[in-house]
């Protein structure tokens, strides 16, 4: 399913980049299934519907999805 759900964010992030030139980010977390709900007109986006605290964060992907772990969001420009 990991595999999948950054495929789709691959896809949409792509799309994204090139239509708004703006930087795109995706993050990766587990969380319960009744956590989550679907965001309107969109196919592979969620939001949750609880907050989500940092130290349940897997890994962020930014842009073409390079792959940053969590501890190096500050890092990010």
């Amino acid at each position: 399913m990991e595999f999948l759900a950054t495929k789709a964010a691959e896809e949409t992030s792509s799309v994204a980049a090139m239509t708004s030139g703006r930087r795109r980010a995706t993050l990766a977390i587990d969380i319960r299934d009744d956590a989550v709900e679907g965001v309107a007109e969109a196919v592979t986006s969620l939001t949750t519907r609880v907050e989500v605290p940092r130290v349940d964060w897997a890994a962020l992907f930014v842009d073409d999805l390079q792959w940053y772990a969590v501890d190096e969001i500050p890092h990010l420009q």
